[in-house]
């Protein structure tokens, strides 16, 4: 969640025209190594003679596992995040446009999601599992970046919004960890708990955006004053050539 609320935040500062560019270098840092991983670990697999379906082999080549988790290949269930990182990188042109164009986009970003969220409930149905706050916090991240954040004052506005999210989300989360410890869920009717998930599913979305905006407070307290070494520099500069 951290890191798609980031990703979204970074791209929220940018104008972008060239979308065809803009995605096929996206496609390029995700797909062949990607691709390269999971071949290795299918014949990996095979040659140790452990039992994996077509079907499970299909939702993983297919980019499909973040949402038939159930069905995908088994122990790799963190490649999740490559579904929901190319559902946030296909709806960035919208957000650009509602972001950059519009006085409503908050309006616009809520309904936009919320329908997304009224969707994804019959969707369970069939086995698919749109968790909509995932590629909510990219929207969100956006949205920041580009309406709530001014470029003059960034450090001061992350920090306010970092002090109003502290409550809330430590509030809600435990909250949510108390729920999740005490198994209150089998005891309540399938609907409702169904409601409870998705619920929580936006509160543990709300943590990711506030320790986004802690730590950058902290870094920007306690190392981005004090000066970053060349060698650090170079690593970061690395290490983000590499990143999706």
């Amino acid at each position: 969640i951290v890191f798609l609320f980031l990703s979204g935040y970074s791209f929220g500062k940018e104008y972008k025209q060239d979308w065809c560019s803009w995605h096929k270098k996206r496609l390029l840092r995700i797909l062949p190594e990607y691709y390269i991983f999971v071949l290795a670990y299918i014949v990996l697999v095979l040659l140790l003679n452990y039992q994996i379906s077509l079907k499970q082999v299909c939702v993983n080549l297919f980019l499909l596992q973040g949402l038939f988790t159930d069905v995908a290949l088994p122990n790799i269930g963190h490649l999740w995040f490559i579904t929901y990182i190319l559902i946030c990188y296909a709806i960035t042109p919208l957000l650009q446009k509602v972001c950059k164009n519009s006085s409503r986009a908050a309006i616009v970003l809520v309904i936009f999601l919320g329908a997304f969220q009224v969707v994804s409930i019959p969707l369970r149905a069939v086995g698919i599992r749109l968790v909509v706050a995932r590629f909510g916090a990219y929207v969100m991240g956006y949205y920041v970046s580009s309406k709530l954040v001014c470029k003059d004052r960034e450090s001061e506005d992350i920090h306010r919004h970092c002090v109003r999210l502290t409550i809330p989300a430590i509030l809600l989360n435990g909250c949510r960890l108390i729920y999740e410890l005490s198994g209150m869920e089998s005891h309540m009717p399938s609907i409702i708990g169904m409601g409870m998930s998705l619920i929580w599913q936006w509160v543990h979305c709300l943590l990711g955006i506030w320790l986004f905006c802690f730590l950058w407070c902290v870094f920007n307290k306690y190392i981005a004053t004090k000066g970053i070494s060349e060698t650090v520099k170079r690593l970061i500069t690395r290490l983000s050539e590499y990143s999706f």
